[in-house]
């Protein structure tokens, strides 16, 4: 009986291991992010990125206008294309 409690107790050990690492990440980037200077770095990268996406998007060739769209869908995960099935 002792190998079903292993079996069945594997997953909640897995589970607990990831919430750790999530945990301390968190700790981490909260740490991280109480500078200043490092806030302010990491908010102006998000806006030239959103903003360069956005240029991107407005400037793009009509012919072209579903490419972004169905790169992004491929790459996600779990995603069934027509191609190769």
């Amino acid at each position: 009986m002792n190998w079903f409690k292993e079996i069945y107790i594997a997953p909640f050990r897995a589970l607990a291991v990831l919430i750790d690492i999530f945990t301390a990440n968190r700790d981490r980037l909260d740490r991280l992010m109480a500078r200043p200077a490092i806030r302010i770095i990491f908010r102006g990268a998000v806006i030239v990125t959103t903003l360069a996406w956005l240029v991107i998007w407005l400037t793009a060739d009509p012919d072209h206008e579903d490419r972004l769209g169905k790169a992004l869908k491929e790459m996600l995960p779990g995603n069934v294309t027509s191609e190769g099935n």
